[in-house]
């Protein structure tokens, strides 16, 4: 074939005829539309599933540099009349934990209905038996328009991701979020969703149903520590509409401490002068019930975490009286409940019950914070 007859779908994949396989099914690239990717801000940029930029502008440790390809926090919304939905997925790592479910580390959970009444459907079971896999998640009867959200792993990464569905099936864009803006959470392995069974039981992903609210998830396990660089890097984010420190549990030296959080809201505040900013301390440790009766709040194990809350407190209270009024404190001792023991894994990382109660205690502070009403 002469240059001037080439097709120009042999230069370009996105301009090929998509053929249905031979179960019937067309596979779509959810970063174009009428899919809405969520939780990657760079991926317009860089192409990939991962939660920094590919080239940051400022240093990050080399554990951040690999826990910033977990996808924790993204997801995949869609609505379409497809009577079925199937993934072909490859993910990073074929690992898991002791104390985490596969299916919250590697897989993908589904729900199905309008915003702020969403139910969970299904969850990918097979993510650390391969690399690479294709699983159906819906099978049903009856061809109706429903909204999807598909929740990415939490505890690893996603090398490529397509969506299967009918080939004569109609697929529209989601439902348009509450706020246009994002919100970012910055903080530890519970941020992250350690340890939830699934990903849609992170209380960052629970938030983002309940308030109808694009969460970008910047919890790195140990790792979220306050660092200037990274709040550099995390004030390219353009406007958004809550940012949400919660380090408290990765920064045992509390004298660093004290120096670190006022440089990363001095960071973030040279980008966003007038931007909210949420400061929360860590949740109750299951061991601390052991040092105090019942009816007495709990006390911190350790003189450095009493010392933390201090330092957020003071911090807070400063910046306040010098007029930043958009900046806040929550005690996070209080988000599990009074038998806070009982909602963890391991006296630390939350269960399903200890994520749907943060959420639920976090719920009406963030509404009031960036407008929104449930």
């Amino acid at each position: 074939m002469r240059k001037d007859q080439q097709n120009i779908s042999d230069l370009d994949e996105n301009m090929k005829i998509c053929e249905p396989d031979e179960n019937g099914l067309l596979w779509h690239n959810p970063a174009e539309k009428p899919f809405r990717l969520c939780g990657f801000y760079w991926h317009d940029q860089d192409q990939v599933f991962r939660r920094l930029p590919m080239s940051p502008k400022y240093p990050i440790s080399e554990n951040v540099e690999a826990l910033c390809n977990h996808t924790a926090g993204g997801q995949i919304r869609f609505r379409s009349d497809s009577k079925r939905i199937s993934l072909k997925v490859e993910i990073l790592n074929i690992g898991r934990m002791d104390h985490m479910p596969d299916t919250g580390m590697s897989g993908f959970d589904l729900y199905i209905g309008k915003p702020g009444s969403e139910r969970f459907y299904s969850v990918l079971r097979q993510s650390t038996h391969t690399g690479s896999y294709i699983t159906e998640m819906m099978n049903v009867h009856d061809s109706v328009m429903r909204d999807f959200v598909l929740n990415f792993p939490l505890y690893n990464g996603v090398k490529s991701l397509k969506i299967g569905l009918e080939a004569d099936a109609k697929t529209e864009e989601p439902v348009a979020f509450s706020v246009p803006r994002p919100v970012v959470i910055y903080g530890t392995s519970i941020t992250q969703g350690g340890c939830a069974s699934r990903p849609g039981m992170a209380f960052s992903n629970i938030l983002s149903r309940k308030l109808n609210v694009e969460f970008l998830n910047q919890g790195y396990s140990g790792n979220g520590k306050c660092e200037t660089e990274m709040a550099k890097i995390l004030s390219e984010i353009s406007d958004p509409a809550l940012f949400i420190i919660d380090c408290d549990a990765n920064c045992s030296d509390y004298k660093l401490f004290a120096k670190l959080l006022p440089r990363f809201i001095d960071t973030l505040r040279t980008k966003h002068p007038q931007m909210p900013i949420l400061i929360i301390s860590r949740i109750s440790f299951g061991k601390e019930a052991h040092h105090c009766t019942i009816d007495v709040k709990p006390l911190f194990p350790s003189r450095a975490l009493l010392k933390n809350a201090q330092i957020q407190i003071a911090e807070v209270e400063r910046r306040r009286c010098a007029g930043d009024h958009n900046i806040h404190f929550l005690d996070g001792s209080t988000l599990l409940g009074r038998d806070y023991w009982e909602c963890t894994v391991d006296g630390v990382h939350p269960t399903d019950l200890g994520f749907y109660r943060i959420a639920e205690n976090l719920q009406s502070i963030v509404e009031s914070l960036i407008g929104v009403q449930a």
